[in-house]
């Protein structure tokens, strides 16, 4: 991976440790992310923010990092790192199995990136929203800056869109001192 993605990757929150090879498993496998993150997109909407006011009223600047960067809270509108090898084209799956020309596959939009191969993905984040699962291609062309898909789990491999390269979909998520400002900016404006 380059440079650019493991700072990116720091400034979400992680801790990223040497990965054991040039892998782009090993390099997942070395990461540690378990803050939520949220999209740039979620500053128009701060899902979750009323409930949180009244809850802590007074003490809503001091809780409010706490409340939404942490590891398990209830659903936000946030999106996690969840890395797991996902691999439904081969034969040794277990959990089920896909041919590219079963009739509810559309793989059309990784075939436009990933030529040639098996089809074999690493799950990098998820997220309680549409499409709630985010992918790359082990086999991508560009395994320094990956090209990132999208899915639903209701219709997996149905309808799958090209988010761009790993280092452009990272940077769609909001840093902590950014949430924090656009925060204080909502709950300014609506008190």
């Amino acid at each position: 991976m380059n440079c650019k993605i493991k700072k990116a990757f720091k400034e979400l929150g992680a801790v990223v440790k040497e990965p054991k090879t040039d892998s782009i498993v090993d390099f997942f496998d070395a990461i540690e992310l378990n803050i939520p993150l949220y999209s740039k997109a979620w500053e128009d909407n701060l899902f979750g923010i009323d409930e949180f006011r009244l809850k802590y009223k007074e003490s809503v600047y001091e809780n409010v990092m706490e409340h939404f960067f942490t590891p398990d809270i209830s659903p936000n509108g946030h999106t996690w790192f969840s890395p797991k090898l996902f691999k439904p084209f081969t034969a040794d799956y277990d959990k089920w199995q896909f041919r590219e020309s079963d009739e509810d596959i559309n793989v059309t939009a990784i075939r436009e990136v990933i030529k040639d191969g098996v089809l074999e993905f690493l799950i990098i984040f998820e997220s309680y929203s549409y499409p709630d699962h985010f992918f790359i291609c082990l086999n991508d062309p560009h395994p320094e800056n990956p090209t990132v898909f999208s899915t639903d789990h209701e219709e997996f491999f149905l309808e799958i869109e090209n988010e761009g390269n790993l280092e452009s979909f990272l940077d769609d998520f909001l840093r902590k001192d950014e949430f924090y400002r656009i925060f204080k900016n909502c709950y300014n404006e609506g008190v």
